[in-house]
């Protein structure tokens, strides 16, 4: 699920959480998976023409 919270011409703000399944694949051979959760915070900035934060 993902949500922008903030979002103007020079400024944008978006969050997303939800489930996730997750699967490791070890060098030697073994193999883990596990049920997890996401969480994602994504925010730009655009404080010139030529500079920006993201």
């Amino acid at each position: 699920m993902g949500y922008q919270t903030l979002k103007s011409d020079d400024v944008q703000l978006s969050l997303k959480v939800g489930p996730a399944y997750r699967v490791t694949e070890f060098v030697d051979g073994r193999e883990e998976s596990r049920i997890a959760g996401l969480f994602a915070l994504d925010f730009d900035w655009e404080i010139t023409d030529r500079l920006k934060l993201t």
